[in-house]
This record gives structure tokens, C-alpha cells and sequence, in this order.
């Protein structure tokens, strides 16, 4: 508590309780149409909405109802003698109504409902009302096109008016499809004029597509009562002029040229602000199935105009991408490849930790030095969910830099038993293995070399020139996979990932290696051994707290009683040993957990699951660090016990119920309980 000073309050926080209050929302509707003959049909529904956000209180309860009202004729008629392919008309007049109450369940009108009318973040106020009339022709084997028009009215807040004409033709030689409209708005929340379209040209020549392609928008917006130009206002048009080969063709090309420029409201008028120019190519070899490539580069230079947004030469990018997909004696050999490189700018990133509701969160703050404050270095990804509390936000910092951006995906799964499990001698011995390999990567560097650029596989993390990197690589080797009795398998994994923020690089890397050996004793009795042996490094250039290279071990036995397919019982142990190195703090533990589990599971009904841990921690080293929260994972030294309960319950066809408590306590610590409850609807 800090006391006021002159009657001004000196603190950040109330002693306040928020309340969330029972809250109802219905919708009752009923509809239907009525048709007076094959050509002609009527539309109509009608909506009757309930919107409490209080259940408990009666204060407003005059503003809980809405209704809503939607009706609609149409018609559509043959309007030539061709018998074989006709002209049609439709035409429809159509109009909507809904009441200032009305609240929706769920959205009923579509995404872009809000851009269409230029009212995205306005507030309406008034009754909406929604006239339209339209009218469109169509041919078989030819296409359509048509006309409309519409009004949206709401109250003195919004008057907007919208003429839009749509065409798809295509007579096999020549494709034209084009969607424009023109929005006229005023009213209190302000003006707009909001003109837009799309254009695809295409015509076939000689086993080739020859098309032109454009989007463009011109939206001005003015603030309510001035000639003012409101700073969202924007224009900008885009173009394409390309030619692919025939859509009949196994195997596909293109070649394009891409121009675009950009307009920002700038002195109550819109300016030039950039101008971007592309070529790009592509080229897809698809015909063999068993074999797939498919290329693409793209070449970019962007001008920016506006020299308050950036000063300097013309930011030159080159893109290029191979995806590769190849499947080998008879599904023996499957591989799959991804490689993209670039270049362009990246942002120095920032981030914020905000506190969202007890256990819905991601990350948890442990106050280190103990001074109440949450500091950047102080929050951990938490061990527990009821110490997930916080969620990080990314932030801006217009901070940036010029990269090179490397991206490499590659698998590869080799399975001999596709062909030899049916062989004898060593081809059946090779059969009983298989390995899956996986490696990916995904690097931002600064160093502009050509031989650094291209080169997937360097992702070093003390390597200063990488800014950004993401990387993992991952293989096993498993032994009778598929075999009833016994089962061994070998993982080598390595992941390392590294960020350049405001305060300077940060990075992380895991590289272990495992084994795990099953064996079926009988039809009840399975034993499983896992060992895992690893080291764990850390760095950060601001936060010395945080620098660690950690070796672990890991041996877990575990026996398991099954009885059918319905109950499930474990019995295990594990030891884990950590060690830090020296010249970091030395610290270490050896930790041993014993533990049981009980899963009971019945189709189409439901599950229980029950699980209690005791855990012995002999750790040596200073406490409250982000090491030892890392050692120790979230535990304490000395003795701690962990329990966990679940169950899930299928109480309609749609409708599954869960239950959830988790608990936990260590020496010198009260226990900490946690519960959920979650009725999930799949629709």
C-alpha cells in the first residue's frame, strides 16, 4: 500500500475484484421460401435476438432484444431461342433489417463485410437497413457477368452506397474475369470514396497463356465535417503481365513481370511512397509421379519515394525456391526437399511479457533477486500450468537491418521392408531396419558471402554474423519397428535456435543422444528402457545469468501391466543427472523419480488417467537463477511429489467433458493444487 500524497494516488494498483458477470445471448429465427413458379421465388427469414450481460441484475434489461429481418425475390428467365445453349437473366431485389440491439451468435455476414463498406474499427449506431438490387446474365460454355446495386444505412452514423459489376468469361480461347466497384459514404463516423478492382486477361495462342492481371484500390476517407484527408487513406495498384504454357500441359512454366506502387495520405493529399518491380519465373516438372520438381525465383527492387520513410538506394531482393519430392523402388527410399533463399531487411525484435488469466498463459516469472519487479531475464517457459501466467507479445522497434535468409528442409525415410520383408538371408535381416531422417533450417546472416549465403548447413551458434537461426536435425535407426516382441531404436537429435533482439543475441542449443529398447514380456507385461545422455547450452550477450552449457543423463526403466486394450498400469523409474560447467557455476543435481500411472480408457465413453511422481533432488549450487530453474525444472532440491488426475467423458455424439486437477508440493513448501473443468463442442 502506498498512501496518497495531496490527494493523488501514488500507486499502480486497486484493491479491486473484477466480477465476471452471468452472461446470456440467444437467437431465435425462422425462415423459408416460397416459390410462385419455376422462374420466380420468394425469400424471407426473420431474427429474434437476446443479448444479457448481466443475468443477475435487471438494470438495462430494456436494451436485451433485437430483431431482424431479411427478404428476397428473385427471378430468372431464358431470353434468346437458342435451345441448346441459352441466355439466362436473373435478377433479385433483396433487403435486409436489423435493429440497434440486435446481437449476433455467431458472424453471419461475410469477412469482408467491413471493408466492403470502409467501416473496420467503426462504431454504428442506429437501426441497419440493406436495399439491393442486381441483375446478371449467363451462357452455358461462355460464362456470366452482372450488376448490382446496394445500400447500407445506419442511422446519421453511415450512408454508403455501392455500384459493383462482376463478369467470368470463357469461350475456351479467350478468359476474362473482372470484379470492380465503386463505394460514395458519409454520415457522422466521416466520408469515403472507395473504388477497387480485380482484372484476369488470358488468351490461348498456340499452346501458350498469354495474361495480364491487375488489383487496384483508391480509398479516400475524410474526417467527419472537414475536407480533411483522414491518414488511413491509401491507394495502390498492382499488375502482372505474364505467359504460362497450356493448363493441359504435364508439365507447367511461367514468366512475369510485377509492378506496384503504393500511395499514403501525406499534407491532406495521397503521395507516391514506393514503387516495387519484380520478375519472376516458375517452373514445375510434375509429369513423373514418382519424381517431382518444381522451381521458382523472384528478383524484387523497391523504391521508396518517400524519403521521411527511408533515405537511401533502392532495396534490391532476390528470392529462389526448389521443392523436390522423390519416391524410390517401390516406396523403398522417400524423399522430400525444400530450399529457399533471400535477402531483405529484418527487424531487431522486442518483447513484452503480459499477465493473462492463472494458468492460461505460457510463460512464468520467477522474481530471481527477489525485488518484486518482473524483469526481462526473469521469465521462464513454465514447467507447471499453474505457473503459466504470462504470454509474450512481440513489439515494434523499426529497427533494421539487411540479411540473408537461408531455408533448408530435408527428409528422408528408408523402409526395406517395402520389398524384402518376404526375402530370406540378409536381405531379410535388412528388412527388420529402417531409418527417418529430418533436417531443417531456417537462418537470417549478415554476412553477404555467396558461400555463406547458399550453404545450408552452416548454423553455428557462436557464428556473430547469424542473426537469426532456427535449426533442427533429427535421425533414428529402428530395429523390428513392427515386431509383436521387441523393438530398439537410436535418435540422434540436435536443435538450436538463436534471436537478435533490442538487447543483443541470445541462443539456445540441445544435442542428445537416445536409446529405447521394448520387449513384450507376454500379452499383460511390456518392459520398456530409455537412456538419453546430452548437453545443453545457453548464451546471451546482455544476460549473463543465462549462460550455461549443461550436460545431462538419463536412465528410465519402466514395466507396464495391460489388460485388453481398455486398462493400462505403469510402474517406473528414473535418474537424471545434470552438470554445468565449471567456469559457469558448477552447478549439479542428481534427481531420482518414482513413479506410477494408471490409464483406463473405454471406446465411445471416455478416459480416466491417474499419475503420482516422488522426486529426490540432490542439488548443489546457488538456488533462484534461471540454471537452477532449468536443473531442477521448476522443482526444488530435496524431496517433491507430483500427482495428476483427468478424465474425459463423451456426454453427447458433439459434446466431450473434461476434468482436469494437478498437485504438487516440495520441502518447506505448502502444496499447490490446480483444477479445470472444459466442455468442448465439435461442430
Amino acid at each position: 500500500y502506498v498512501p496518497p500524497v495531496l490527494g493523488v494516488s501514488q500507486g499502480s494498483y486497486a484493491p479491486v475484484v473484477l466480477l465476471i458477470t452471468p452472461k446470456k445471448k440467444q437467437m431465435f429465427t425462422l425462415g423459408g421460401d416460397y416459390a410462385f413458379s419455376k422462374k420466380t421465388k420468394l425469400l424471407f427469414e426473420g431474427v429474434a435476438t437476446t443479448d444479457d450481460v448481466n443475468t443477475f441484475s435487471n438494470t438495462g434489461n430494456q436494451n436485451n432484444t433485437g430483431a431482424g429481418l431479411l427478404v428476397g425475390l428473385e427471378n430468372i428467365k431464358k431470353i434468346s431461342s437458342d435451345t441448346a445453349r441459352p441466355w439466362f437473366m436473373k435478377t433479385k431485389v433483396s433487403y435486409e433489417n436489423r435493429t440497434d440491439n440486435f446481437a449476433e451468435v455467431q458472424r453471419y455476414r461475410s469477412v469482408e463485410f467491413d471493408r466492403d463498406w470502409n467501416i473496420r474499427d467503426q462504431t454504428l449506431t442506429g437501426m441497419q437497413q440493406l436495399p439491393a438490387a442486381e441483375i446478371g446474365f449467363s451462357k452455358k460454355d461462355l460464362g456470366q457477368l452482372g450488376y448490382e446495386f446496394r445500400s447500407f444505412l445506419s442511422g446519421e452514423s453511415y450512408q454508403g452506397f455501392r455500384h459493383q459489376i462482376t463478369s467470368d468469361l470463357d469461350n475456351k480461347k479467350f478468359t476474362a474475369r473482372v470484379t470492380g466497384s465503386l463505394l460514395s459514404s458519409k454520415g457522422t463516423i466521416g466520408s469515403t470514396q472507395f473504388n477497387r478492382h480485380k482484372v484476369l486477361l488470358q488468351k490461348k495462342y498456340k499452346g501458350l497463356n498469354i495474361g495480364f492481371r491487375d488489383d487496384f484500390e483508391h480509398n479516400l476517407k475524410k474526417v467527419s465535417g472537414t475536407d480533411t484527408l483522414s491518414t488511413s487513406s491509401y491507394s495502390f495498384w498492382e499488375w502482372e503481365a505474364f505467359i504460362t504454357n497450356g493448363d493441359s500441359a504435364k508439365n507447367k512454366f511461367k514468366i512475369g513481370y510485377i509492378n506496384r506502387v503504393n500511395d499514403n495520405a501525406k499534407n491532406n493529399n495521397l503521395t507516391r511512397a514506393t514503387l516495387g518491380q519484380s520478375i519472376v519465373g516458375q517452373l514445375s516438372l510434375i509429369s513423373n509421379p514418382k519424381a517431382q520438381l518444381q522451381l521458382s525465383s523472384q528478383y524484387r527492387v523497391l523504391d521508396v519515394k518517400d524519403e521521411s520513410l527511408y533515405n537511401g538506394k533502392p532495396e534490391q531482393t532476390l528470392t529462389n525456391r526448389i521443392d523436390y519430392n522423390l519416391n524410390l523402388i517401390k516406396g523403398v527410399v522417400n524423399l522430400s526437399s525444400f530450399y529457399e533463399i533471400g535477402s531483405g531487411l529484418t527487424e531487431e525484435q522486442a518483447f513484452i511479457y503480459v499477465e493473462v488469466p492463472a494458468g492460461t498463459g505460457v510463460y512464468a516469472w520467477i522474481d530471481y533477486n527477489g525485488n518484486g519487479v518482473a524483469e526481462q531475464d526473469e521469465f521462464e517457459i513454465a514447467q507447471f500450468q499453474d505457473q503459466a501466467n504470462y504470454v509474450r507479445v512481440l513489439t515494434q522497434t523499426n529497427n533494421f537491418e539487411k540479411i540473408y535468409r537461408t531455408q533448408f528442409n530435408q527428409s528422408v525415410f528408408v523402409r526395406p521392408a517395402a520389398v524384402w520383408s518376404s526375402k530370406k538371408g540378409v536381405r531379410k535381416v535388412l528388412s527388420k531396419f529402417s531409418n527417418q531422417f529430418a533436417y531443417r533450417m531456417d537462418r537470417k546472416t549478415n554476412d553477404n558471402s555467396l558461400e555463406e549465403w547458399v550453404n545450408p548447413f552452416t548454423a553455428q551458434i557462436a557464428d556473430s554474423n547469424i542473426r537469426s537461426l532456427n535449426s533442427s536435425l533429427r535421425n533414428t535407426v529402428y530395429l523390428n519397428r513392427a515386431n509383436k516382441l521387441w523393438s530398439l531404436d537410436y535418435t540422434y537429435q540436435e536443435t538450436s535456435s538463436k534471436l537478435l533482439q533490442t538487447n543483443g543475441l541470445q541462443g539456445t542449443q540441445d544435442v542428445f543422444n537416445q536409446v529405447n529398447f521394448r520387449y513384450n514380456m507376454s500379452k499383460i507385461y511390456q518392459i520398456n528402457l530409455e537412456g538419453k545422455i546430452g548437453d545443453k547450452f545457453s548464451g546471451a550477450d546482455f544476460y549473463s545469468s543465462r549462460n550455461y552449457q549443461i550436460k545431462y543423463s538419463s536412465f528410465k526403466p519402466t514395466i507396464t501391466y495391460m489388460q485388453g486394450s481398455g486398462v493400462k498400469m505403469k510402474l517406473f523409474y528414473e535418474q537424471v543427472e545434470k552438470r554445468n560447467q565449471q567456469d559457469l557455476g558448477g552447478e549439479s543435481n542428481i534427481g531420482r523419480k518414482f513413479g506410477a500411472e494408471l490409464n483406463v480408457r473405454k471406446v465411445g465413453k471416455g478416459s480416466l488417467i491417474l499419475s503420482a511422481s516422488y522426486l529426490i533432488n540432490d542439488y548443489v549450487g546457488s538456488l533462484n537463477s534461471p540454471i537452477s530453474y532449468q536443473i531442477l525444472e521448476g522443482l526444488q532440491p530435496g524431496k517433491n511429489g507430483i500427482w495428476e488426475a483427468s478424465y474425459q467423458r463423451t456426454i453427447a455424439k458433439y459434446l466431450q467433458l473434461n476434468l482436469r486437477y494437478n498437485g504438487r508440493v516440495s520441502e518447506d513448501s505448502n502444496i499447490i493444487h490446480t483444477g479445470s473443468v472444459q466442455v468442448r463442442a465439435f461442430f
